[in-house]
């Protein structure tokens, strides 16, 4: 089944798990810089309020809002549930739309030494509807949180009533080309650096954010 073997070929790449791991310090910087630099819809964000639960992986922070059949949006690396706030806004009259940040992400609090790989932020996602007494989901992913999701739906199918994955990663594409750019530079120290370019100037950051989506 290829999910199976999506969610078998991600966690056998260790390397890439360390790497995705030295990034998490930097991931708060980055949502910041990409809020400053892309304030969203004062109309999309007026209704939101955030909640946490608890969870063995931590105390996860999410936003919700509506009411009927639960659907789960798993944001992607550098992001937060904020991403989802117009799809939360659109769908809250026929869904109890949930999303929910993830490991080392936005509100979401952990121990110092969590795991934050894909396969933790996955075995999350079932501790976290698990606290919420949530049986099964419409589970939607977006960018590399369509791996997490991936490797969620291979390991609990029974709690996944549907699974639609937007513009994102799979087994043979992990990390995306145009990805792996910016784990070579953290990789060799130049993140830091980027990081401050960005807080300074947000023209930095909308720079490479155009550069990234025109290269593809």
């Amino acid at each position: 089944m290829q999910v199976q073997k999506a969610a078998v070929t991600l966690q056998e790449r260790p390397c890439i798990l360390r790497r995705f791991k030295c990034l998490i310090g930097a991931f708060a910087v980055v949502v910041f810089c990409i809020c400053v630099a892309f304030p969203g819809s004062a109309k999309a964000g007026e209704w939101m309020v955030r909640h946490s639960v608890e969870t063995p992986s931590g105390r996860i922070s999410y936003l919700e809002q509506g009411k009927g059949p639960v659907a789960l949006f798993v944001h992607g690396v550098l992001l937060n549930g904020y991403l989802w706030r117009h799809q939360l806004a659109d769908l809250s009259d026929i869904r109890r739309c949930i999303a929910a940040d993830l490991l080392a992400h936005g509100d979401t609090q952990i121990a110092p030494d969590q795991d934050v790989s894909v396969t933790a932020n996955a075995k999350m996602l079932k501790e976290f509807l698990d606290a919420l007494k949530i049986d099964q989901v419409d589970l939607v992913g977006n960018d590399s949180g369509t791996g997490i999701a991936q490797i969620f739906a291979a390991l609990y199918p029974e709690r996944v009533r549907s699974l639609t994955l937007t513009d994102g990663d799979t087994h043979d594409n992990w990390p995306p080309k145009a990805f792996k750019p910016f784990l070579a530079m953290a990789a060799s120290g130049g993140l830091p650096a980027t990081l401050k370019a960005m807080i300074a100037d947000k023209n930095v950051y909308r720079s490479a954010v155009r550069r990234r989506f025109t290269t593809q």
